[in-house]
C-alpha cells in the first residue's frame, strides 16, 4: 500500500468520522445534550430511544464461548449468521450462500477471502493462524460486516 493510497483512507475516514459525530453545540457536553433530549420526550418515546435502551458490545455474547474449529456461515437475506463468532487458529470455516446474489466472507486484512460465492453455493475456508479479532464483510455489500474472534 502506497503513501497516497495510506493518506486516501485516513482523509476518508476523518470525513466518516465528521459526518457520523456532529459537532456539540459550544459549551455543551454530550450529558447536557442527552438530559436536554430526555426531558423533552415522553416515557414511552424514552422507553424505545435507542439512546436509552442499554446497548451492549456484539462481542459481549462471545466470551464465555468456547472457540470451534469448524464453524458453518450462512449468508442469507444480506446477513451473516451467525455475524460474529469464535474458532480456533486455522479452523475450517465452511460459507453457504443462500441468498438470489453473488456474496463474499472477506476479511478486512485479507488474510482470509471466500472470493464471489454463487447462490446456493459453498466454500470453505481456513481462519486464520494468528490469534486475534478480523472483522470481515461481503465484498459487493460492504454494509455486511461482522467479526471473527480467533484464540
Amino acid at each position: 500500500m502506497n503513501f497516497k493510497n495510506i493518506a486516501f483512507l485516513v482523509f476518508s475516514a476523518l470525513i466518516l468520522t465528521a459526518c457520523t459525530y456532529p459537532a456539540l453545540p459550544k459549551g455543551e457536553s454530550l450529558q447536557d445534550v442527552k438530559e436536554s433530549t430526555n426531558s423533552s420526550m415522553t416515557n414511552e418515546q424514552k422507553e424505545s430511544s435507542p439512546a436509552t435502551q442499554e446497548q451492549t458490545d456484539p462481542l459481549e455474547s462471545l466470551k464465555e464461548t468456547k472457540a470451534e474449529e469448524s464453524i458453518a456461515v450462512e449468508i442469507k437475506d444480506y446477513k451473516f449468521s451467525p455475524e460474529n463468532f469464535k474458532v480456533t487458529p486455522g479452523a475450517v470455516i465452511t460459507v453457504v450462500n443462500k441468498d438470489s446474489v453473488k456474496h463474499s466472507l472477506t476479511s478486512d486484512e485479507g488474510s482470509v477471502d471466500t472470493g464471489l460465492i454463487n447462490k446456493d453455493a459453498t466454500i470453505t475456508v481456513k481462519a486464520p493462524a494468528k490469534p486475534g479479532l478480523y472483522s470481515f464483510r461481503c465484498t459487493p455489500h460492504p454494509w455486511m460486516r461482522g467479526v471473527m474472534v480467533v484464540e
